[in-house]
């Protein structure tokens, strides 16, 4: 979901209405997920953080997981073993492109390919357990 506020930042509603569309019943997520619990970790920005947000996370399954903010890389999983593969994998996916010609529209499908690369369950567990936060000790 893309949506814009009269201010240009972002709001509570817009927040909630993202978390409706990408994790409510109708979702990708949520057909994948049959009930059970999912995470989502977020900056913790307060502007869309809010009980609302907060509890229609928890209705549907959902931790809302928002480490400190200004943490170091040993709280950011993703930091640490997630975006070097994604950079990775997108860098390749452009240079094969490029010799097809690349344009503004094929950002979205390049991307999707590479955070598919990237994001798998098993880079996921080892970015959690470089950054020390898992397994629970």
């Amino acid at each position: 979901m893309v949506g814009k506020s009269s201010n240009g930042w972002t709001s509570s509603a817009l927040a909630l209405g993202w978390l409706e569309q990408n994790f409510g019943d109708e979702s990708q997520s949520a057909r994948k997920a049959k009930d059970k619990w999912r995470m989502l970790t977020l900056d913790g920005h307060l502007t869309y953080l809010s009980w609302d947000f907060l509890l229609w996370g928890i209705e549907h399954h959902i931790i809302i997981f928002c480490p400190p903010p200004h943490t170091t890389s040993i709280l950011q999983p993703i930091d640490v073993g997630l975006f070097g593969p994604l950079k990775h994998y997108y860098t390749s996916l452009l240079q094969e492109q490029r010799e097809s010609g690349i344009q503004k529209a094929d950002f979205y499908s390049l991307f999707i390919q590479a955070w598919t690369l990237a994001f798998t369950t098993s880079n996921i567990q080892k970015a959690f357990s470089a950054s020390g936060i898992w397994p629970l000790d």
